[in-house]
């Protein structure tokens, strides 16, 4: 399965998550104990989803086992094992997470959350690697590997003499951190627009009607979210998860207005297209943009404050080359699209991109592959070309106004190598 599939089949948005991949298969071959940290939301089940997938265990069980949702007690019994009439109630014998997990993966999901007590019982086997279900006299071992996760900094439960230095250390083979989102405003543009297009049938008016969203709509709730990334460091405690049930409060507020507008699938004014809609030309130079419109970048007031935190203004600049982005890109697949007459593997294989993400663009852009009509008078392009092409302007440009290499980074969300790659460019 390569890895447009993989984004697929586990439904991955955004980039922060596409940028970890090749670290994950990295680890993911080390068959070494692993341990995900990061905030509710961040996503730790996936990465442990996708540890599993890119090991050599992949065709073997991945067991999840919340630590929280079991009593003490029975823990013991959950991983190990028991024999029938090993305790009261024990009225059949059951075999422990850890055995019918053999060969495979186990994911001790919050192991913050674990007992002093049973931290012993987990250290014994994973310095063994033996089992010995409750109740039984024979032990044997049993081949998995081991995946922990936890929302809570266990350096603070180490220090406070909570969690156990051993078994810290025998769960951190391999350590993986997962981002807050509010740390990433490109992450957070990339989500909302995927939640709003996933949400948005769920809602109607108070007649029935489809709700409907502009542009101009998107980018104030999108502001509104950075602005407040910005201002509050606790926002959006819940990451992914509190971002879409904020998504779903506002469609509901969008139905409750009743007011109808332009329905958009995404952050921009973009028009539902087919390649010979009589109302839509196909624009024959893609590489036209803000470059020809040089007042487009400028701006008035400072950029970021004494935090080095977006302003309102530096905002505005950032959601402007998002929109040109897309907006080009739009274009591009459009008029590839119909210079192919439709076929999908040549038109995927000019953009380069896969053939599957091609699908994702053409539904997005509401471009229909049953109309489409040839463009003769056309040059295909990559359409990672479009990005690199409209940073390396918008970066030109506020460089030509003495703004910082520092600025314009956390303007781009690019790191300051990136930007000194992209200069040398310009």
């Amino acid at each position: 399965m390569n890895d447009a599939q993989v984004l697929h089949d586990f439904n991955i948005v955004g980039n922060y998550f596409k940028e970890l991949i090749p670290k994950i298969k990295v680890i993911a071959l080390t068959d070494l104990p692993v341990l995900i940290t990061g905030e509710t939301g961040t996503g730790k089940e996936l990465a442990a989803k996708l540890i599993h997938h890119y090991s050599k265990r992949q065709k073997y069980p991945l067991t999840f086992v919340n630590i929280p949702s079991i009593n003490s007690g029975l823990f013991e019994s959950e991983l190990f094992g028991h024999k029938k009439g090993a305790f009261t109630d024990a009225s059949n014998g059951r075999d422990g997470a850890i055995k019918t997990t053999r060969n495979g993966t186990l994911v001790l999901d919050e192991i913050g959350n674990l007992s002093l007590d049973s931290q012993v019982k987990l250290l014994r086997w994973l310095e063994s690697g033996e089992i010995k279900p409750v109740g039984e006299d024979t032990s044997e071992i049993v081949d998995v590997r081991i995946i922990a996760s936890t929302n809570q900094n266990l350096d603070v439960l180490i220090a406070e003499k909570k969690f156990r230095l051993d078994l810290y250390n025998r769960l951190t083979g391999l350590t993986i951190h997962l981002q807050p989102l509010r740390e990433d405003k490109e992450e957070i543009l990339d989500l909302t627009q995927y939640f709003v297009q996933k949400n948005a049938h769920l809602f109607t008016d108070v007649y029935g009607n489809p709700i409907n969203i502009s542009g101009s709509e998107f980018n104030k709730l999108f502001n509104s979210l950075c602005i407040s990334c910005t201002k509050n460091p606790k926002f959006l405690a819940g990451n992914a998860r509190e971002l879409e049930n904020m998504v779903r409060q506002w469609l509901l507020d969008k139905a409750l207005e009743g007011n109808q507008h332009s329905l958009l699938p995404a952050a921009t004014e973009i028009q539902s297209v087919t390649c010979n809609s009589p109302n839509i030309t196909p624009q024959t130079d893609v590489t036209t943009s803000i470059q020809d419109e040089p007042n487009t970048y400028s701006f008035v007031g400072t950029l970021v404050n004494e935090k080095m935190e977006l302003t309102t203004e530096g905002l505005r600049i950032q959601s402007i080359l998002h929109e040109t982005i897309q907006k080009r890109e739009m274009n591009l697949i459009k008029n590839t699209f119909c210079f192919y007459h439709g076929n999908k593997g040549r038109t995927s294989t000019a953009l380069g991109i896969a053939r599957i993400k091609l699908n994702e663009l053409l539904t997005k852009y509401g471009i229909q592959n049953d109309t489409a009509t040839s463009l003769d008078n056309f040059t295909p392009m990559k359409l990672s070309t479009i990005k690199n092409d409209e940073q390396k302007r918008c970066i030109s440009y506020l460089a030509s106004k003495n703004v910082t290499q520092k600025i314009i980074a956390t303007i781009m969300a690019i790191s300051i190598s990136t930007l000194n790659a992209r200069l040398k460019e310009v």
